[in-house]
């Protein structure tokens, strides 16, 4: 009975160090932003991201697509094959950065960022427009 003890304990420790150790090195957003998988949200640094399974040109377009229903003027639009930079304002005067990068054929990563420091809920409520578009 003593060696079943031991022998649970150790795998217990193992995960909690494990735990530890990453949670000390800051990976644990990266961890569960990839285990959250195409799709999912993460609010890092005052921006939105998010990564979309549909190419880079489809995003892009309907991005701008949800800038224009949300009578959001385009003040820059800049794209290549690997990027995407889209950039409004607020009647506020609050500043809406997008950036868009290619990640495959397939999928491609989107930030968005509103004021300096970011603000969650209007980045989301442009997030769920494009999304709309796509």
């Amino acid at each position: 009975m003593f060696r079943k003890i031991i022998s649970l304990r150790i795998p217990i420790y193992a995960v909690f160090l494990g735990i530890a150790a990453l949670s000390s090195s800051a990976c644990i957003p990266l961890i569960v932003g990839a285990a959250a998988g195409a799709g999912g949200m993460i609010w890092a640094k005052g921006a939105l991201q998010q990564e979309f399974n549909k190419p880079l040109d489809r995003v892009y377009e309907a991005s701008k697509a949800a800038l224009k229903k949300l009578n959001l003027p385009i003040t820059v639009d800049k794209k290549d094959h690997l990027s995407a930079k889209l950039e409004s304002e607020f009647a506020d005067g609050k500043h809406v950065w997008i950036d868009l990068k290619y990640v495959s054929k397939y999928s491609s990563k989107i930030s968005i960022r509103v004021g300096t420091l970011g603000e969650e809920i209007r980045s989301r409520e442009i997030s769920e427009m494009i999304a709309k578009y796509l």
